[in-house]
């Protein structure tokens, strides 16, 4: 009994103590439920899913035998995954701001806040060569530019790392396009950032990264305007949602994470190479992949499965998509060297960050809000790298890297081999194409 009054139970028939109101059966009840369990399974010491070996006695007839219990493939791969994670990439999993379907589910633990998480991440907090780290905010990356009659196009910018993008940028006096799907959040976003920088200048346009029908739409829209662009970036991400096939029929994550994206800057890049021409001022695409995207499947990209159910890994499949934004960056960095063209392209590992990227399972969540914790960024360390790419003269003539903690880092094998670089180029194109081309977009 709490003492307030309440009865707290742990099991499926939680009630208040006075049963006016009951939560038995609740999607947050059962979500507290699934997290409970899953706390119990990773604890040593529970049979069916223990992280040590451990024993127990087994009955065989009249005798009793002490057996030792080795920890289950499974847990093992869970145990694996985790100190990857951890120690490995430090701050990984993020695509935060993301602006898309399954954003209706709350991540239930919020330690997202300055707030909660310390600005100096204890053992990451070295600075690199770019006299940047790990705990660097994105304030202090761009502290002292002024980027007034710059443009900027940023996807995903309602929440998470993506809405600390668009104020920052707004704070240096870029003008900022927010690509939403939700136009209604994106007003409301960006009269928060107004009322905290009234000279910002913010215009809010619809686009759904995952609808090819969507980003033709939006980039009619856009060229109607007028806007140049100085700045684009792709920001707007799922992961590891079920498996999904969206209204072009590509899997969701590959199609929001990357094709969207790809053919979004394939269709402003004319306008992107005109503003770069008549203004003097280097252009600058940004792509957020990250760290995960070494952990794809073992053949990199599945050419011939990229919509295949049946061998669908959530995590695998985010691997991919984010690999995929890293070999994107390659590419089109290499193709405008060529052209001689004055935009770099770069892409970049943000961090984690606690937000509700990792909605769509309880294991995540665990992993989250409970034990990777003190390993991560706020938001405002998340957003750090991008910002320092769009806006610091310090990367003035860089292209085709690939960034992390606002300081270059070495990608996958497979982005640094140009002839799968640009198979997968290729590869995109083609996607694009046949998908247009079927529904006559």
């Amino acid at each position: 009994m709490h003492e307030s009054g309440v009865r707290v139970s742990h099991g499926r028939d939680a009630r208040w103590a006075n049963g006016a109101i009951s939560t038995r059966g609740s999607p947050q009840v059962k979500t507290e439920i699934e997290e409970r369990r899953i706390i119990r399974k990773m604890s040593c010491g529970w049979r069916k899913g223990s992280w040590i070996p451990h024993q127990y006695q087994k009955s065989q007839g009249n005798q009793k035998k002490v057996v030792t219990k080795q920890p289950s493939q499974y847990c093992w791969c869970s145990a694996s995954f985790l100190i990857y994670i951890s120690l490995k990439f430090q701050h990984n999993f993020c695509i935060t701001g993301s602006d898309h379907h399954h954003s209706r589910s709350k991540f239930p633990i919020k330690i997202s806040s300055s707030n909660h998480i310390p600005q100096k991440m204890w053992i990451f907090s070295w600075n690199g060569p770019t006299g940047f780290s790990a705990s660097s905010t994105a304030e202090q990356v761009t502290r002292g530019i002024e980027a007034y009659g710059l443009t900027a196009i940023i996807t995903g910018p309602t929440s998470g790392i993506g809405l600390e993008t668009a104020r920052i940028l707004a704070l240096r006096g870029v003008h900022v396009v927010m690509a939403v799907r939700n136009t209604t959040a994106g007003h409301k976003i960006k009269q928060e950032i107004v009322n905290e920088i009234p000279k910002a200048k913010i215009d809010v346009m619809e686009l759904d990264v995952a609808s090819l029908k969507s980003v033709n739409k939006f980039v009619a829209e856009y060229k109607s305007t007028g806007f140049p662009i100085n700045i684009l970036i792709a920001n707007a991400g799922v992961m590891a949602p079920p498996f999904t096939l969206t209204e072009d029929n590509i899997e969701l994550q590959f199609a929001t994470n990357h094709i969207g994206h790809f053919h979004l800057i394939n269709g402003l890049l004319d306008t992107m190479k005109n503003t770069a021409q008549k203004s003097g001022i280097e252009g600058r695409i940004v792509i957020l992949s990250s760290e995960l995207h070494k952990m794809s499947y073992k053949e990199g990209v599945r050419f011939d499965q990229i919509n295949d159910e049946k061998s669908y890994n959530p995590l695998l499949a985010y691997g991919q998509s984010k690999l995929a934004n890293a070999l994107h960056a390659k590419e089109l960095s290499r193709r405008l060297k060529e052209e001689g063209v004055n935009i770099t392209v770069n892409s970049l590992h943000p961090g984690v960050i606690a937000t509700n990227l990792a909605r769509h399972t309880a294991w995540m969540r665990v992993i989250f809000g409970y034990i990777v914790r003190l390993m991560l960024k706020n938001v405002e360390q998340g957003a750090s790298t991008t910002c320092y790419l769009a806006l610091n003269p310090g990367v003035k003539g860089i292209s085709g890297e690939y960034w992390a903690d606002n300081n270059i880092s070495s990608p996958s094998g497979f982005v640094n081999d140009p002839e799968f670089v640009k198979k997968f180029w290729d590869f995109s194109v083609d996607l694009v194409d046949r998908t247009l081309t079927s529904s006559s977009l």
